[in-house]
């Protein structure tokens, strides 16, 4: 078969984010895009060699729907679930068939459905195989559903043969998948669990070995951003995995939460492994509004001491705060300005409350009447700061 695999443009106004702002990178470094989903370099490696393959980023190239694709695979969140059901609707007009993935169809099957020939429920590791034997013999099913979250230590080395070499500024490679804390904003633990499932060091250190050296680099380093949703997590692991990948000279960056603040040695030791940069999500200065979020672990530190001392380490911090709960006003609005310039916080995201699909907030508004509609082309993911 010939396989088209998918990622959505998130260019419109709607749909920045940390991950894939192009003002973001291009304001930071350059032209070039941040960097890929990993979920496409993920589902390259496990469809078969037999089968005819290419990646369509729209964020760098536009999709060239008269390639005779056979199947076409999209990468679906939320922030750009409209845009891809616009490309899957047509491909579906030029009778392709197509499979919607990811966390928002995995959430929203019904409406995905309403667009698409297929959905897959969960991770793909589990289905991919099936999914494409049965569109190979025309007998292509509705929904494949993983019924168990996947054993990372037995997860396939990320092929990125299939996407550009010279577009994006970083590379991905995640290492662990799940989240122990529940914050009421964030649906990572709904999709992903709360038990950390982890790589094996040796596979990230062969990983990040078979990044090629025609991959983007910074100061004739390669540039790692480990998509884990907190590297620390399992600390034990973190310590083992930042001493295996300190020979191989990469300048890295990682998402964390706040607690690392209280660990000299680790922060000694990112730092000596490559580690430039941490993204933090602080949220709120409000100690009502962090109850609010369920973000417990953060209202035990003083936000000022723990910046000081990560940045001290000479680790940049990217930080990360939500406005629009029902705590905040404009004095805390201000309040929030002043903490930011005091802090000199490196281009925090000011970001707009937004209730996602599977999150317990969609969940508590929708129970409240608040959730007015499901037009996701109405939401602004915009972060205030580029409004």
């Amino acid at each position: 078969m010939k396989i088209a695999l998918i990622i959505p443009s998130t260019s419109t106004d709607n749909a920045r984010s940390f991950y894939d702002n192009k003002f973001y990178s291009k304001f930071l470094f350059s032209n070039k895009y941040m960097s890929y989903l990993l979920s496409i370099p993920t589902l390259t490696a496990l469809t078969p060699s037999k089968h005819e393959l290419r990646v369509f980023d729209e964020n760098i190239t536009s999709i060239d729907y008269e390639w005779q694709a056979d199947l076409a695979g999209i990468s679906v969140r939320t922030m750009i679930a409209d845009r891809a059901y616009e490309i899957s609707d047509t491909f579906r007009r030029k009778g392709v068939k197509t499979v919607l993935g990811g966390i928002h169809p995995s959430m929203c099957t019904d409406e995905a459905l309403d667009h698409c020939d297929s959905v897959v429920i969960g991770e793909a590791e589990q289905v991919w195989h099936r999914l494409l034997d049965d569109a190979e013999n025309n007998r292509l099913q509705r929904i494949y559903k993983a019924e168990s979250l996947t054993d990372l230590s037995q997860s396939p080395v990320a092929d990125r043969r299939a996407i550009s070499k010279e577009q994006y500024l970083t590379d991905m490679v995640q290492t662990t998948k799940g989240c122990p804390f529940h914050c009421e904003f964030c649906s990572v633990h709904a999709y992903d669990g709360q038990k950390i499932r982890s790589k094996t060091v040796d596979q990230v250190v062969n990983e990040i070995k078979n990044i090629t050296s025609s991959s983007v680099r910074f100061e004739k380093k390669h540039v790692i951003f480990f998509a884990d949703d907190n590297i620390i997590a399992n600390k034990k692991f973190a310590r083992e995995l930042f001493a295996a990948i300190k020979p191989l000279n990469i300048n890295w960056m990682c998402q964390a939460s706040i607690n690392i603040s209280q660990d000299d040695d680790l922060l000694k030791l990112m730092r000596e492994s490559g580690c430039g940069a941490v993204f933090i999500g602080f949220e709120s200065i409000s100690q009502e509004n962090l109850s609010s979020m369920d973000k417990g672990i953060n209202k035990k530190f003083n936000y000022i001491e723990a910046i000081n001392k990560i940045q001290s380490h000479g680790i940049i911090i990217h930080s990360s705060f939500i406005v629009g709960y029902d705590f905040d006003s404009e004095k805390s609005f201000e309040e929030l300005s002043e903490f930011i310039s005091e802090s000199k916080l490196l281009m925090p995201l000011i970001n707009i409350l937004t209730p996602f699909p599977g999150t317990k907030l969609f969940k508590r508004l929708s129970d409240e009447g608040k959730i007015l509609h499901t037009d996701w082309s109405r939401k602004n993911f915009l972060p205030a700061t580029e409004r």
